[in-house]
């Protein structure tokens, strides 16, 4: 095998893997964009929903984590009972420290 053969295929190799990383991270950066305009709506439950499909395709991404963490947050503040308000704040607590947990210098 020659030199420039393995060169074009070690090319066309990573052409492929860089093409193909890209089309997978599309589809949770777009779910993201979602809940993010949601979230500045204030619709904590709906932005949930995509961010949570998001955490699907990108289980440790400390920003989506954290995100997920703020909307736990907000439905507490909006829960009712205090049971409700607990259960609530222990999900959010749980995602915010698996994001410290990836990212402990961003926290």
């Amino acid at each position: 095998m020659s030199f420039s053969y393995s060169r074009t295929v070690f090319f066309a190799t990573a052409a492929l893997l860089l093409a193909s990383s890209t089309v997978w991270a599309g589809p949770a950066a777009d779910l993201v964009k979602k809940g993010d305009d949601l979230d500045l709506k204030l619709q904590a439950s709906r932005a949930l929903v995509f961010y949570l499909a998001a955490e699907k395709l990108e289980p440790k991404n400390a920003n989506l984590l954290l995100r997920i963490a703020r909307q736990y947050r907000h439905l507490m503040a909006d829960a009712t009972m205090r049971e409700e308000k607990l259960r609530l704040g222990g999900v959010g607590l749980d995602y915010a420290l698996r994001a410290a947990a990836l990212a402990p210098n961003d926290s």
